[in-house]
């Protein structure tokens, strides 16, 4: 029944080549990047600490700081977009307060002094 030559002839499974996904790109790989998604990582990477989500966050097509403020209206919002871990969402919550608190004072001061002219 077993032949002998069959089993002794098994194939070694073929490697195939992997494709680096987006996540996996170097760090420092920000050639291809505008100014808007290098100004939104180097955010998220100096002040929020949490540079790992950037790819998470350009998935769900929010690219710059402008897209953080505008579409990131709840904090159940970043567990939508894939991050899981409790303290990360926190902590880039509070990060998106302060963002859309500055944003605002910026938007009150053009506004006054679009008044006074």
């Amino acid at each position: 029944w077993f032949n002998k030559e069959v089993s002794s002839q098994q194939q070694q499974p073929q490697q195939i080549p992997s494709i680096p996904i987006e996540s996996e790109r170097k760090e420092s790989d920000d050639s291809d990047l505008n100014e808007n998604e290098k100004m939104f990582k180097t955010w998220l990477t100096e002040t929020v600490g949490l540079q790992q989500y950037f790819a998470l966050f350009v998935k769900n097509e929010i690219r710059s700081l402008q897209d953080v403020s505008e579409y990131i209206e709840e904090k159940t919002d970043l567990t939508e977009i894939g991050i899981k871990a409790f303290a990360h969402r926190a902590k880039i919550w509070k990060n998106i307060i302060k963002l859309k608190e500055s944003k605002q004072t910026n938007d009150d001061g053009n506004n006054q002094n679009d008044t006074q002219n």
